[in-house]
């Protein structure tokens, strides 16, 4: 709730409690990339656009820096600005490693 009250005053100028329900539900709908409610129920959707495409940036500039140097064909290409869909998607992958090993772990397994 804290959530969304800080999100309303921030993108829409009103207060959470001032708005009718219908409505609210609609602007919950709508509230961008990086606000504090997208935030904290969708993590890959953490940051705000200006924020992506800042992170392309610095990666670009990273990689410019690499392509260009004397060394870079010994040294290795140089690591991307980790985003909140990649830890997303990092422990998406570790819950299914954990529900695989936990299914090979409990089967009792007939030799044939």
């Amino acid at each position: 709730m804290r959530e969304l009250r800080h999100d309303f005053r921030t993108c829409y100028h009103v207060a959470y409690d001032d708005v009718p329900v219908a409505e609210a539900i609609d602007l919950i709908r709508s509230l961008p990339d990086g606000s504090l409610y997208v935030a904290a129920t969708e993590p890959e959707r953490a940051w705000s656009e200006l924020k992506q495409r800042t992170a392309d940036v610095v990666d670009a500039i990273w990689l410019l820096v690499w392509a260009n140097s004397m060394d870079h064909e010994k040294m290795p290409e140089p690591q991307r600005v980790t985003r909140p869909k990649d830890v997303a998607a990092r422990q998406r992958q570790r819950e299914r490693q954990r529900r695989a090993r936990e299914v090979l772990e409990n089967t009792e397994w007939v030799e044939v």
